[in-house]
């Protein structure tokens, strides 16, 4: 005979069959509702997770091998913006990348959670969350990609947090509250961290610019006045005259010295302030090249001194530091590509070398 025994099971109420992401809650997805599968398995869940996992494996250094894992979303409503927040299980820091649709909306590398992944604890898990909000018009897919050469990462599950303009405003004045503070050694800004250079400060500066008017003016003014108060402190600190690069070779003596060949730029996505392009020569061009002079009355007993500065894009750049003994090191440094399309500069020079 057939006897028929009734069946029940239970799902977070969130997580509707075909992943409709809703507008005004958080919408939980467990990654085992993915439906795209790569380098990883799905395993057994602990028993509290309310379901089974998803582990990606290590690329095991193959960047075509890395694990990854897409699944399907569904918006009813294409004006409502979200943050995207992972639940995850590592054993080692490991460097994680979540995209929606074809952009990337997360690639930074998270801290470990556990042990061991093996007999996993509640407390063996943690979260990461996208920083920016972002609408159903990037696409109707998410994944996360696991960069790491050697070490494997549980998924658990994606998280879509509805963001309000109160609410979004309110996250990014706490972010740039958070950045401005760290740029100090104590809560009355009386010194600046030691490794905190004028690139940090501007990119800082840049949070708080683009705060909300509307939300938090009165927290944006005063933000602003802690970031201007950080770059005085720098300028102080650096012996460096000109930093700006504004009066290159009006003032050798007094601020930067070059050859021609030398473009000043400024006001792009990377750089706040200005910077200078360095163009490419042949040995049989004369060579470009920037120098400044420190007077050596300027220099404090028993003090050690450390150059420092931001290079966007180099190839074979050759930077000299001479006192007693000269330093010298060739830098090249891969840079983004980001700048050219910005600028009237070609990233290659007149002598057919790329600009430095």
């Amino acid at each position: 005979s057939i006897i028929r025994v009734p069946m029940f099971s239970w799902i977070h109420r969130s997580a509707e069959f075909n992943n409709i992401i809703a507008s005004d809650s958080i919408t939980q997805i467990p990654a085992v509702k993915g439906n795209f599968l790569f380098n990883g398995s799905v395993i057994s869940g602990p028993g509290f997770t309310g379901g089974d996992l998803v582990r990606l494996n290590s690329s095991g250094n193959n960047i075509q091998n890395r694990g990854y894992i897409e699944v399907p979303i569904h918006f009813p409503s294409t004006s409502t913006r979200y943050r995207v927040r992972v639940r995850y299980a590592s054993v080692t820091p490991i460097h994680l990348n979540v995209n929606w649709g074809n952009s990337s909306i997360f690639s930074n590398t998270v801290p470990a959670t556990a042990t061991s992944l093996d007999n996993l604890q509640s407390s063996d898990f943690g979260y990461f969350e996208s920083a920016n909000a972002f609408t159903s018009s990037l696409g109707n897919i998410v994944g996360v990609r696991n960069f790491s050469g050697t070490a494997g990462v549980i998924i658990v599950r994606f998280e879509f947090i509805p963001v309000t303009a109160t609410l979004e405003a309110e996250y990014n004045l706490e972010r740039a509250q958070k950045a401005v503070n760290a740029l100090f050694t104590s809560t009355n800004q009386l010194g600046l961290k030691t490794n905190v250079t004028d690139y940090h400060i501007d990119q800082v500066s840049n949070l708080v610019t683009y705060l909300s008017d509307e939300f938090c003016l009165d927290e944006k003014r005063e933000l602003s006045e802690k970031v201007k108060h950080a770059k005085r402190l720098s300028d102080e600190r650096n012996l460096l005259q000109d930093s700006n690069f504004k009066d290159i070779n009006r003032q050798p003596e007094r601020g930067w010295g070059g050859s021609t060949g030398i473009t000043i730029q400024g006001g792009d996505d990377v750089f706040k302030e200005n910077y200078v392009t360095l163009s490419g020569t042949f040995d049989e061009c004369y060579p470009t090249y920037l120098y400044q002079k420190i007077d050596e009355s300027k220099l404090k007993a028993f003090t050690r001194y450390q150059l420092r500065g931001y290079i966007e894009d180099s190839q074979d750049l050759e930077i000299y530091l001479i006192r007693y003994n000269a330093k010298h090191e060739t830098v090249n440094v891969p840079g983004t590509g980001s700048l050219w399309p910005l600028s009237a500069q070609s990233p290659i020079g007149r002598c057919g070398e790329p600009n430095r």
